[in-house]
């Protein structure tokens, strides 16, 4: 067995820490059980990352998630690695379905919770209406969700069912505990519940035992701010009768360090900024909101 360098440990032990809130999964994962060139991937587990960029409403079920999007023009619906080669369109009307890790039992609290923009559906008297949505992807509850690149405003405002948001997240990442990264796949499920691959995959970093699969459902170009009053517009369809606007033009850099294993701060910009090297458009413009009964 070769041994590992000091060096090496070091930065693995970094790597491991940033991870915070899903430090219980690493522990399998440490150890020497292969050289140093199979590292943690000769194991096979892996630990996904699923990173959201842009307007989608997450609905808590009693079995899983599901991510809903509105239909918008200036949109585009894309998913994978951060690689363009690797990233494909999401069609309308599909149904995808994330398969091949470990389900948990529910669903984990996001992190900072302050940055969570969660309303309860009973509570709010408001439904979710998914006619409106281009497209659903269903989740399973993950390890964590971690809330990166924040704006902080101050608080949300409440006016009934009129929300103004002014606290919120331009990326959250749901972590997955993988048991073996050969079995993970995105499916698109037909309506006679026939399953075939979607074909897009989250490229595995051997140094950390991560992937990371991105979805993207924002503008393709550089907006101005103006856009994002029609963009609430369409998400407040999907949760008519509660509204949410946005009550800051505000944006944000990059995290120096977003917190998340496997997840650069690269890693954050939404596709726009992404296309044009960096300059991309007012990444307020798109944001997730949860929902639960």
């Amino acid at each position: 067995m070769e041994n590992l360098s000091r060096r090496m440990v070091l930065k693995k032990m970094a790597r491991f820490s940033a991870l915070g809130a899903i430090s219980p999964l690493i522990s399998p994962l440490i150890g020497c059980r292969g050289t140093a060139e199979t590292d943690i991937i000769s194991e096979k587990r892996i630990i996904l990352n699923v990173v959201c960029h842009g307007l989608f409403v997450l609905n808590v079920t009693d079995l899983g998630l599901e991510l809903f999007t509105p239909r918008i023009n200036d949109h585009i619906y894309k998913a994978g690695s951060w690689d363009w080669y690797s990233v494909k369109n999401l069609e309308e009307h599909k149904t995808y379905r994330l398969t091949g890790v470990r389900y948990t039992s529910s669903l984990p609290i996001p992190n900072p919770p302050d940055f969570n923009v969660n309303y309860s559906q009973s509570a709010k008297q408001f439904a979710l209406h998914p006619e409106y949505s281009r497209f659903v992807v269903q989740l399973p509850f993950p390890e964590a969700i971690s809330l990166v690149r924040r704006v902080d405003d101050g608080k949300n405002e409440e006016n009934g069912q009129v929300i103004t948001l002014k606290r919120f997240s331009l990326c959250q990442v749901l972590s997955y505990f993988v048991p073996d990264y050969r079995q993970l796949a995105l499916l698109v499920v037909s309506e006679d519940r026939h399953a075939k691959i979607f074909d897009c995959k989250a490229r595995t970093a051997p140094e950390t035992g991560t992937a990371n699969l991105h979805l993207w459902a924002e503008p393709w170009s550089r907006l101005t701010p103006s856009h994002a009053k029609l963009a609430y517009e369409k998400l407040s369809q999907l949760t008519y009768p509660l509204k949410l606007q946005l009550g800051t033009d505000r944006t944000v850099p990059l995290d120096e360090d977003p917190g998340v294993l496997g997840l650069s701060s690269e890693e954050e910009q939404g596709w726009s900024e992404w296309a044009s090297g960096g300059e991309g458009s007012y990444p307020t413009n798109c944001s997730l909101m949860m929902s639960r009964n």
